[in-house]
């Protein structure tokens, strides 16, 4: 029975460094794989409420161009901040106006300008 218990604590031991391990390789990827996720939650939040004279295909790439700039590391996550700190603000009613979504977008623009 002692037995059984040291393997177990054993296996748990190396369960849990494993786990780490993996953490602390790919965190840079999982930070990455959040952002991007975000931008893409905002961006179908943003094409659900534009305003006029904006078109969906024309905020789809504008988005498409955000994201493939960060892939590329052009634009950091440090430079995202306060694109998403303002999409947080504006959804925490779980609604977007337009004249949020033209905000939202003008960070967006201001950071392909760079």
């Amino acid at each position: 029975m002692k037995r059984l218990v040291r393997y177990g604590l054993v296996g748990v031991g190396l369960l849990a460094a494993v786990i780490v391990i993996f953490l602390l390789l790919f965190r840079q990827d999982m930070a990455q794989m959040a952002l991007r996720s975000a931008l893409e939650f905002a961006e179908d939040k943003v094409v659900e409420n534009l305003p006029a004279g904006e078109t969906v295909d024309g905020v789809r790439k504008e988005f498409d161009a955000l994201l493939a700039r960060f892939e590329q590391g052009s634009v950091r996550s440090d430079d995202l901040k306060p694109l998403l700190d303002r999409f947080a603000e504006t959804y925490k009613d779980q609604n977007i106006s337009p004249d949020e979504v033209k905000q939202i977008l003008e960070e967006v623009r201001r950071l392909l300008r760079r």
